[in-house]
């Protein structure tokens, strides 16, 4: 069904892309505006865009904030049209009848002249991949960092539509090392940076509000030297667009780097506001900017206490406002810094932490990452995850292989840090063992390395370090284990966090990985579906397994379980429930439901049909709700069109779990 549902997203756009290629420029253009105003008749997103409008602009009357929403959906119905229309741009006429005058492009020029490449940075403002376009056709090497979508016919689509713009394409996954060489080649590393970082970014002011901001652009130009030049393309009355970049910020950093990173998010993101205001219409309102809540009493800027990133992760903004980590290079802790060496498993007590908030963060999980670059391959990786009383025992059996002579590496894992209370946080490890073939090796705790050691680093409280001796091309078995606590969300969803492959990459690709996480009670039926990462996975009765190819991108392994919630318990309606959300606002809230779940509102909806549940357990917890009770089961009434459409959703969910399913004769044995 999701191939299915992918294959008739890409054929709608092949269908509307053949549609308005034949048509002039000025009648394509007329075809965006009724889309977009189709959208907005239909309620898409509308009360987002209402709501954030409202939320920015406090003294607009409501009939400005429908005049500007409703332009809103013209404007990005029209950028959609441009999208689909960019293989005509090949020809210099077509090209000149999109894009009208370029301001500014000395700036960016004047920047590159320092040698050191420039960050163009913009928002979801306009159609940002003309700004690109625009700096190619000037003679300049672009990149744009992107998120790739999970429809591959789409992903696909959009970067040959990239590329034959003539800027180029760097993917998640790779984005820092690849950013970095474009940087020291002198070229243009374009992103977007303003939607919202959810717990990876920090709080900064944007149109009057706090909002978590992601920090990519500002550890980049921090890190690299290269200066943030920001452009905006804004679509004139003739329906072209008119490039303009300003000058390149002006900061003097302070030396202390988180700070920085802050103030230098601070600056960028009032510069985008500044063009917000002037041009409301051109903004994506589409988007929750302000989904993730400041902490209790913040003020200023300041990063989001609840998620801490994976050790290593640089927090680079990507297409689409994502945020994603990657990985860099960075040479061994110092030597002094660390602790006298102690037998692994006495390093730390058991984690103990008690949520202040509604959301909390008990601990992530990674893979060994070198400290110092080195010779040495992985070859493979076996993770398996337990859950256990108050988190989850987490055993790891790596294979590496030495290179052509002998080495010592420095391999370390990173500690994350949670916060207790407002005054201190905690480390979220214990038990920690290493075995290198068989031998128990003593660890020593070091500090967190320093930003300049090790880019990106943040959210760690201390590394266990131990040293791995690889005589020339020896095999060695390494096995890593520990205990890590639970995490878990305001929506009351329970979460586990393992980052796979992170850190300095090993040499070469990092082998196969296979990953299982036993689930304890309650099993896969308690899974939220929609929120298990890598979307590659197997399930049973009572586990989820991965297996991940090396060669794949690097992802983060996420798990998130909903045991014993009350199905009901989140709607004031119960005798409705989801049948009283909006379109748009039930996909949210089937994204976070479960199996379990799904198989209680499909009872719940036939039941409203007059059909008795089957299963009694179901039948009893439905006879609970004062508009069942006593209800006889009569002939059934044909579902209305809302109930039809959720039971509908609700058997492809089932049929798409179905497809996720180990069969017995495949589910593999534990070790």
């Amino acid at each position: 069904m999701k191939r299915l549902r992918q294959l008739v997203e890409a054929g709608a756009l092949a269908a509307l892309g053949a549609l308005v290629m034949p048509l002039t420029y000025r009648r394509a253009l007329a075809v965006g505006r009724a889309v977009g105003r189709s959208a907005w008749a239909c309620g898409l997103r509308r009360g987002v865009v209402e709501g954030n409008l409202r939320l920015a602009f406090p003294g607009w009357e409501a009939r400005q904030v429908e005049t500007t929403g409703r332009r809103c959906y013209e404007i990005w119905g029209q950028a959609l049209v441009d999208y689909l229309r960019i293989p005509k741009l090949r020809d210099p006429a077509a090209w000149a009848e999109v894009m009208g005058p370029v301001r500014g492009i000395e700036y960016l020029e004047e920047v590159l002249r320092g040698g050191r490449g420039a960050i163009l940075l913009s928002g979801h403002f306009g159609v940002f991949e003309f700004i690109g376009a625009a700096t190619a056709a000037a003679g300049h090497r672009v990149d744009f960092v992107v998120q790739p979508q999970s429809n591959a016919w789409v992903d696909h689509w959009l970067t040959e539509r990239r590329q034959s713009l003539g800027v180029g394409v760097i993917r998640r996954g790779s984005e820092l090392r690849e950013v970095l060489r474009r940087l020291r080649g002198n070229a243009c590393v374009a992103m977007a940076a303003d939607q919202d970082a959810r717990g990876l970014g920090v709080f900064v002011e944007f149109l009057g509000r706090p909002s978590s901001t992601p920090t990519g652009p500002a550890v980049l130009s921090l890190r690299t030297g290269a200066p943030i030049v920001m452009g905006f393309a804004v679509r004139g009355a003739d329906g072209r667009h008119r490039f303009t970049a300003v000058p390149a910020l002006e900061f003097a950093p302070s030396g202390d780097f988180d700070a920085d990173v802050a103030a230098l998010t601070q600056l960028h993101t009032s510069v985008l506001e500044q063009w917000v205001r002037r041009h409301p219409e051109h903004w994506y309102w589409l988007h929750r900017r302000w989904k993730t809540e400041p902490p209790a009493g913040a003020g200023g800027p300041r990063r989001p206490g609840a998620w801490p990133r994976a050790a290593v992760a640089c927090a680079l903004a990507l297409g689409l406002g994502l945020v994603g980590g990657a990985t860099a290079k960075g040479p061994a802790p110092k030597a002094g810094r660390a602790s006298p060496a102690v037998p692994a498993g006495e390093l730390s007590e058991p984690p103990r932490f008690e949520p202040a908030d509604a959301t909390t963060f008990g601990g992530a999980g990674t893979s060994l990452l070198p400290l110092a670059p080195t010779r040495v391959a992985r070859l493979a990786e076996d993770l398996v995850v337990r859950r256990v009383p108050g988190g989850w025992a987490v055993d790891v059996i790596d294979v590496f292989i030495g290179g052509g002579a002998p080495e010592v590496v420095p391999a370390g894992l990173p500690d994350f840090e949670a916060a207790a209370d407002t005054e201190a946080v905690r480390s979220t490890l214990s038990e920690v063992r290493l075995l290198a073939d068989g031998v128990e090796l003593p660890a020593s705790i070091e500090p967190p390395p320093l930003e300049k050691d090790l880019p990106g680093l943040g959210g760690v409280g201390r590394f266990f370090v131990w040293q791995l001796r690889f005589a020339a091309d020896e095999r060695k078995v390494v096995r890593l284990s520990f205990r890590v606590g639970t995490s878990g969300t305001e929506g009351g969803e329970e979460l586990l966090f393992y980052y796979l492959n992170t850190g300095t990459p090993w040499r070469g690709p990092s082998g196969r990985v296979n990953a299982r996480v036993e689930l304890g009670p309650g099993g896969s039926d308690d899974l939220v579906a929609g929120w298990l990462r890598p979307t590659r996975f197997g399930v049973t009765d009572s586990s989820v397994t991965w297996l991940l190819d090396g060669e794949e991108p690097e992802e983060d392994l996420v798990v998130a379980s909903a045991a014993g919630r009350d199905p009901l318990g989140g709607f004031t309606d119960r005798e409705r429930g989801p049948l009283a959300l909006g379109m748009v606002e039930r996909e949210e809230w089937l994204a976070r439901t479960t199996p379990r779940e799904w198989r209680f509102w499909q009872a719940w909806l036939r039941a409203r049909l007059g059909e008795a549940p089957a299963d009694s357990a179901l039948r009893a917890r439905l006879s609970a709700e004062p508009w069942f009770a006593g209800r006889p089961a009569g002939r059934l009434r044909r579902p209305t069109k809302p109930e039809a459409a959720l039971l509908q959703a609700l058997t492809r969910r089932q049929a798409e779990w179905a497809g996720h399913a180990i069969p017995p004769d495949e589910r593999a044995g534990g070790r």
